[in-house]
């Protein structure tokens, strides 16, 4: 049986700011289009909740202004970034069982 907690790296050293920018904005942004596009699915199939999604949003797009005012200042003075990210993974079960299609 596997451990049901997992602590996994998934950033770890020093970038150039252009570096930076591309590993970080690239994962907010693909956690945007992963809320949008769970908002347009709820839209379209059901008169569902969307808050949470759109409240995800837009704490994602005030994360992703503040690592541009620090990867800017960090270019601005010819500085790296040590960048240390790690996610925990907790496996839980199922709760609610999704409708059989």
């Amino acid at each position: 049986m596997m451990e049901s907690t997992h602590s996994l790296k998934l950033i770890e050293g020093e970038f150039m700011p252009h570096e930076a920018n591309d590993i970080l904005c690239d994962l907010i942004s693909s956690k945007i289009r992963h809320h949008s596009l769970k908002i347009l699915s709820i839209q379209e199939n059901s008169d569902g909740d969307v808050s949470h999604s759109e409240k995800r949003i837009e704490d994602l797009k005030s994360v992703n202004n503040s690592l541009k005012k620090i990867i800017n200042y960090a270019n601005r003075e010819g500085l790296l970034l040590n960048i240390e990210s790690s996610i925990n993974i907790e496996l839980v079960e199922e709760k609610v069982k999704a409708p059989s299609k």
